[in-house]
């Protein structure tokens, strides 16, 4: 199905259906931060479209010796191309396992090929892959990875299928991965395949559909691995991992600031992000009845949900304080809505406003749960989520119009007081070795002269003063910039947030109460990810895959394939 009708006229006009929520609700940090998978993140994409073309998964390669170290290739056929996960593991010391970018050495190292690498391929790719970011590649090579053994869970999983058994649910309970990566690059670093080269796969063309696949195939691989280890330590006596656990597991990331600035870089993505979960939302809440099936789907999904938050523990005081609230309001929804049944008409709408008054945690965990039921006219929603439209000048615009969007899209910071010290205290700017995003403070640190232009706040009021004191209200804004071209940049964001109303976090990026890690959760959130567990304000680590199907699935025809939102352990 094409790109549903709402959602293409919403992206090419002004002013938003006026069933959605506004902007200035949903684009704040505070709520972004608190956002959940949903059924149209990009690995609930990747397993629907995985599960449409059937796919054979093969180990065509498998070179891991006796001490766990070698090769290893599994391929998978999507469409008249197959991809490959090409694996290369190491023996670790423990004080050599780092989850820091900076970290030289890592358990596994991986890339996703184009096509079945041959034996010298590989033998070339080893030489590459396993030095990560120092390495060079071509275009056959369309996503880097690399990632560590769960210190906590991985040897003992190993130790327990050794024996014959399996691994005790209270160990798993706390760590529901057995690998974690620390990097997935995409999108054309160190020489790999550029996105334009990507976007014209029709299996790839949502956003990040390769990266996510990527991740699903090391997640089949350290299924294979851990039950490689388990046989060289206890030969007849090992068996398998149980098929419900390995669903249970998804393969951890630890990610950090590297991925923050992506909202502000891409704001047309963003919107059309926030755009397509709004206006799901939106139809769902319109639901004038629902019939009895999607009751209790919709009961069955909360109590699952009610059991996941049970399972969810964070060591961050500030992410477990809201964990708690949500508990106990989760819960407490829970008892009131199955002793008082929501009434024949609109039920969810109902629902939904009982979490008003509840935290934003709550509020974002029940909206997830009601996109489940997006209605058919949205199953074409996925091709909408790359929106290849860049930010533009209108150069036509009269001063006069600039200034009025000023005036309603960006009131927040007019009202913001910039004089202060702590509203301007950090700067971002790229490392020079790493080529990823960083955050200094400006008062303590060098380098704010190479800052990148995040300081959204400063540069409206600044334009905005400007502007008030030009005396040619109808000129246009090509006359004005030939006069202050230093104002290029963010009149162009601003043009693109009246074209785009979700495009622009409402919040100053720069201020000293500013938390980054409600940026990443965002993003993190439309990926799919679980298990959200903060270890400072700039870095986290998270669950991805879940409770997905296995690659063994897919040739089964399992029909309940895209049910796995909010796992839980199995009994």
């Amino acid at each position: 199905m094409l790109c549903n009708s709402k959602l293409v006229n919403a992206q090419k006009c002004i002013n938003l259906p006026p069933n959605v929520r506004n902007p200035k609700t949903v684009m704040n940090l505070e709520r972004l931060g608190s956002l959940f998978p949903q059924k149209f993140s990009f690995m609930r994409i990747l397993i629907r479209n995985l599960f449409k073309k059937n796919p054979n998964f093969q180990i065509t390669s498998n070179k891991l010796n006796s001490g766990g170290k070698g090769h290893c290739v599994l391929s998978v056929e999507l469409g008249k191309q197959v991809y490959s996960l090409v694996c290369f593991t190491e023996k670790l010391n423990p004080q050599e396992r780092s989850d820091r970018v900076i970290a030289t050495k890592w358990d596994a190292s991986f890339c996703l090929y184009a096509g079945i690498p041959s034996d010298k391929q590989i033998e070339k790719l080893e030489s590459q892959v396993k030095i990560q970011e120092k390495g060079r590649f071509d275009k056959n090579v369309l996503v880097l990875s690399r990632a560590n053994k769960s210190v906590t869970l991985f040897e003992n999983v190993v130790n327990s299928l050794s024996k014959g058994e399996q691994p005790s649910k209270n160990k798993i309970k706390k760590t529901s991965y057995l690998m974690r990566t620390t990097a997935v690059y995409g999108n054309g670093k160190f020489g790999i395949a550029d996105r334009d080269l990507i976007s014209k796969i029709k299996e790839l063309t949502p956003p990040f559909q390769v990266e996510m696949l990527t991740v699903f195939l090391i997640r089949e691989f350290s299924f294979l691995y851990v039950e490689h280890c388990a046989k060289l330590k206890g030969g007849k006596n090992a068996v398998a991992l149980d098929y419900n656990l390995k669903k249970y597991f998804g393969i951890g990331n630890s990610t950090g600031l590297g991925m923050a600035p992506f909202l502000v870089n891409h704001p047309a993505l963003l919107h059309s992000w926030i755009l397509a979960k709004e206006l799901i939302l939106a139809e769902v809440l319109n639901f004038k009845n629902i019939n009895n099936s999607q009751n209790n789907r919709f009961f069955e999904l909360l109590k699952r949900a009610n059991n996941h938050i049970n399972e969810w523990d964070v060591e961050d005081k500030i992410q477990s304080k809201r964990i708690k609230v949500l508990r106990a309001e989760i819960n407490s929804l829970l008892n009131n809505l199955t002793k008082k049944k929501p009434p024949n008409q609109y039920p969810f709408k109902y629902i939904f406003n009982k979490t008003h008054n509840l935290s934003i945690e709550s509020q974002e965990l029940i909206a997830s749960i009601l996109i489940e039921f997006a209605p058919d006219n949205f199953n074409g929603i996925e091709e909408c989520l790359a929106n290849p439209n860049e930010p533009k000048i209108d150069s036509s615009m009269l001063v006069s119009e600039l200034s009025q969007i000023i005036e309603k899209n960006y009131d927040w910071v007019l009202k913001l007081n910039l004089k202060k010290e702590s509203s301007n205290t950090y700067f971002w700017y790229v490392s020079q070795e790493k080529l990823e995003p960083r955050l200094g403070n400006r008062y303590k640190e060098e380098g704010s002269e190479l800052e990148m232009p995040f300081n959204i706040p400063l540069y409206v009021q600044k334009l905005k003063k400007l502007l008030d004191k030009y005396p040619y209200k109808n000129d246009t804004i090509a006359n004005f910039l030939l006069k202050n071209p230093s104002q290029r940049y963010i009149i162009r964001r601003i043009q693109n947030t009246a074209k785009y109303p979700y495009s622009e976090i409402r919040n100053n990026l720069v201020d000293k109460n500013c938390r980054p890690i409600d940026m990443l959760r965002c993003k993190l959130a439309f990926f799919g990810a679980s298990k959200f567990d903060p270890k400072s304000d700039r870095w986290t680590r998270i669950t991805l895959f879940q409770g997905a199907p296995i690659a063994s699935e897919f040739i089964s025809g399992n029909k309940n394939y895209d049910d796995w939102s909010f796992s839980t352990l199995p009994n």
